[in-house]
């Protein structure tokens, strides 16, 4: 079940600072295996201080529901949000695999007549597997779907709630959707790259206490368990599609922009075009902070971004 709380700031006129900021959507972290939006509660109230409408929103789970389960969750939030506000902008923020799913749907909806298309056929493919048909325009149609589909806030039976429904709305597919443009990113200890944090530690990496070795090499196996739970299954149709292979930024830029290629730099693959402005916040004893510079001299040199 897809939910999310609304937090609202409080506009008095004794504040001469109030701004209306507009809507952020805060994805919780958790590995996308775990955590719920309660969790981070909390932490989100900065940003309605400041003047920002926050939607936190839960996800499906991972492993029994794997890309792009989550990420069509995000991405049904945005327009959710759109149809219920007509809200024309969004602030994404995300943290851990928060962060992984909010600077992924960034790049869904900032090249939706790229990437939008194969994110569908990702989901089709992965709800046939789980046993749940589609009818001709790529509706679930089973009853067990109802489990996946709706995004509800306060009222389960308003009419706001319902509208992404796929069981109550089956003419509007993912790829129907009006969906909202995004103006920033905010990737908070983000899983932005599948690779840069695999290779073992190097004296460069600045970690010269066995405690942090301990914790570095940790949070790596930790991470390598995660990817194993979110990813589609080796061998499984899902699995063979070339998006199920770019299941972060990193994995996209590296085919993005016109830099010459190197032994690491794919030949083939799938490439982005635009990106919004973006934040990248990261420790330095963190094994992730490899993915985030990595990620970060991506989005300058290729593609240009303020970041």
């Amino acid at each position: 079940k897809e939910e999310l709380d609304i937090l609202s700031p409080i506009m008095t006129d004794r504040r001469a600072d109030k701004v209306d900021r507009g809507a952020l959507i805060f994805v919780h972290g958790g590995g996308w295996v775990a955590v719920n939006r309660e969790v981070m509660s909390q932490s989100v109230t900065p940003f309605v201080r400041a003047g920002y409408t926050v939607y936190s929103i839960d996800y499906p789970l991972a492993p029994e529901d794997r890309f792009p389960t989550a990420l069509i969750s995000v991405l049904r939030a945005t327009a959710w949000i759109k149809q219920r506000t007509g809200e024309a902008t969004v602030t994404l923020v995300g943290d851990s695999a928060g962060g992984n799913l909010a600077t992924m749907a960034a790049a869904v909806l900032s090249n939706k007549s790229k990437l939008l298309n194969m994110i569908c056929l990702a989901e089709k493919t992965s709800l046939g597997l789980k046993g749940i048909g589609v009818d001709g325009n790529g509706v679930a149609v089973s009853a067990s779907a109802a489990t996946s589909v709706t995004m509800a806030a306060g009222n389960p039976h308003s009419d706001f709630d319902s509208v992404l429904d796929l069981q109550t709305a089956p003419a509007c597919t993912v790829e129907e959707w009006d969906f909202p443009s995004v103006s920033r990113v905010v990737s908070m200890y983000g899983v932005v790259d599948s690779q840069a944090w695999r290779s073992p530690l190097m004296p460069s990496d600045g970690i010269d206490t066995l405690l942090l070795q301990l914790m570095w090499n940790g949070t790596a196996t930790l991470l390598d368990f995660c990817f194993t739970c979110y990813a589609p299954p080796p061998g499984t149709p899902t699995a063979e599609l070339a998006i199920a292979k770019h299941l972060t930024l990193g994995d996209l830029l590296m085919c993005s922009g016109v830099a010459e290629h190197t032994e690491d730099t794919p030949r083939i693959g799938i490439g982005i075009e635009a990106y919004p402005p973006t934040l990248l916040i990261c420790g330095s004893a963190d094994p992730l902070v490899r993915a985030n510079r990595k990620v970060h001299e991506l989005l300058v040199k290729r593609l240009g971004v303020s970041c």
